[in-house]
């Protein structure tokens, strides 16, 4: 953060760990926060950037956005066929992180059956702070760029993250790159006049209305926390819409808080 208390730069990039490469342990909504405060510099969010996420993103006061295995699918992207198509089948969960104990956390495409990345993973048990940079110099980025030179499909390695899940969300959307981003821009710009001139937070406001509460607000379950009646009074006597949590509760004992649950709110 210190980085950005300076004017030594025009502009940041900001990375949350939704994107590909090197990047935060922190969500980009959390980790741009953060950022935002200390920051004297426009700051470039890069990491967690979807359709409807990039009008919010922008509305934090960043001042661009970064894009990269969102357009993967693209005709316009000249990557390989055979990247595009470990791209195109991505999950969100085809994924692993390596240096995250050395404070210096690269995330990469690994499926269970991907040897490279859980050798990899195996040989940095081993390894000093020290050591670890001359790994990602001497090992990694040569296999990364093999990995696009040559057909390794699955047993590649790519600097992939969690938002490549979009790329085919984006493809299936957008005729273009070019088209891509003119609607996300007009998007963003309905997204957050909609945001000044319909707050969202309003008491009785429409969705507060659908909702039953007095603000806009559901609460979410969580075993353990929100499962008992003196929960959901006290967040339904604060204005918002209670959950019950039941994880692996017996019916018995669920029927019973359901209705002890319902005497209470009434």
């Amino acid at each position: 953060l210190e980085l950005l208390a300076t004017d030594r730069w025009d502009a940041v990039i900001v990375k949350g760990i939704e994107a590909s490469g090197r990047v935060s342990t922190l969500a980009s909504f959390v980790f741009l926060q953060n950022c935002l405060a200390e920051a004297k510099i426009p700051i470039w969010a890069h990491g967690g950037v979807g359709i409807h996420s990039s009008a919010g993103i922008l509305g934090m006061g960043v001042r661009a956005l970064v894009f990269d295995s969102q357009f993967y699918l693209f005709d316009e992207c000249n990557l390989p066929h055979f990247v595009k198509k470990v791209v195109a089948e991505f999950q969100g969960t085809d994924l692993a992180t390596i240096g995250e104990k050395f404070g210096k956390s690269w995330q990469v495409f690994a499926k269970l059956g991907t040897k490279i990345v859980r050798d990899f993973k195996d040989r940095e048990i081993s390894l000093t702070a020290s050591d670890f940079d001359l790994f990602i110099s001497k090992e990694v980025r040569p296999n990364l760029r093999k990995s696009y030179e040559e057909d390794r499909g699955i047993q590649g390695l790519y600097f992939l993250g969690q938002e490549t899940a979009l790329a085919k969300i984006f493809r299936e959307k957008f005729s273009s790159i070019g088209h891509a981003f003119q609607s996300l821009y007009e998007n963003a710009l309905r997204a957050i006049e909609l945001a000044v001139t319909k707050p969202v937070f309003t008491e009785n406001n429409d969705v507060a209305e659908l909702l039953g509460a007095k603000y806009p607000i559901v609460q979410g379950a969580m075993a353990q926390v929100t499962d008992t009646p003196l929960f959901a009074k006290a967040v339904s006597d604060a204005g918002a819409l209670p959950f019950l949590a039941f994880a692996n509760t017996p019916l018995h004992v669920a029927a019973e808080l359901f209705r002890n649950t319902r005497e209470i709110l009434r």
